[in-house]
């Protein structure tokens, strides 16, 4: 019983949280999910966070702050929307699919306030970062990394981006974009036939707000790396009815060192066998 009457009691509690992407594009609009329990009114408030401050940078301007303080005193307002409903059934959770409008570029904190809450969930406040930059990683088997900065809106590239790889919180390369949008680098050290992990920033004037991009590699270069055979097959099809034909295609290749060679005219055995494991 007194779980029962535990369980009562969670559920009669009012709980609210909201789910929405951390990146969006300047003046659009993004697609947000509130979802609440015993809650009929909540209000969205955008905080503008101070230029300096970025994503990397957050938890260091804090300087232990909880998020929520910080932003009472750092941030400034811009807008904010009120949402109302009707709570038709007391204690079953609801999600409602809104659509908020986005302001400028910018780093914002975006918050929940319910009046029906008497101690707010980490989940009402989420940091969104306003950019048009779309950074894309390509790690080449020649030791060399290619990123393509495109408009996040359009898909175009865009050049004169700068961009910045740091490992260990150390700058390791920066560079600037062409006018097809890319950039390269050499991602493998003398020393490093190891496992790293970098971080990617990249920005453009006042467009420096995008969170960074991390990525990795690992360096397992051997001399004695046998050389392998590597089969993938697919089929047209996930599923077949009785009478219909089998479509099977795939690629074949050997790989050693890293590199890979596609082979031609490589035989394949394939046996159909039905969902009792019959041929």
């Amino acid at each position: 019983i007194k779980k029962l009457l535990n369980l009562k009691k969670d559920l009669e509690q009012p709980t609210l949280c909201l789910d929405m992407p951390s990146v969006a594009y300047p003046n659009d609009s993004v697609v947000c999910v509130l979802t609440h329990r015993n809650v009929s009114t909540a209000r969205l408030v955008w905080h503008r966070l101070p230029d300096t401050v970025t994503v990397a940078t957050l938890d260091r301007e804090r300087d232990g702050l909880n998020l929520s303080t910080y932003i009472k005193k750092c941030a400034k307002q811009i807008n904010s929307c009120q949402f109302t409903w009707v709570v038709n059934e007391p204690h079953r959770e609801t999600k409602d699919t809104v659509r908020l409008k986005v302001p400028g570029l910018g780093l914002y904190a975006v918050e929940v306030i319910c009046e029906e809450m008497k101690h707010p969930q980490t989940e009402m406040i989420k940091i969104v970062s306003i950019s048009r930059l779309q950074p894309v990683v390509i790690l080449g088997n020649d030791s060399n990394a290619i990123c393509r900065v495109l408009d996040r809106m359009t898909g175009k590239p865009i050049e004169n981006v700068t961009v910045r790889v740091a490992r260990s919180e150390k700058l390791y390369m920066s560079g600037i974009t062409g006018n097809e949008g890319l950039t390269k680098w050499s991602y493998l050290a003398p020393d490093a036939k190891r496992r790293y992990w970098s971080d990617l920033t990249v920005l453009k004037g006042d467009d420096r707000y995008l969170p960074p991009l991390s990525f990795g590699a690992i360096y397992g270069y051997k001399e004695g790396t046998r050389k392998e055979t590597v089969v993938r097959l697919y089929t047209d099809r996930s599923i077949y009815r009785p009478g219909q034909t089998v479509s099977v295609g795939g690629l074949c290749y050997t790989t050693e060192h890293w590199e890979s060679v596609a082979l031609a005219d490589y035989p394949v055995r394939l046996t159909l066998r039905d969902a009792n494991g019959r041929e």
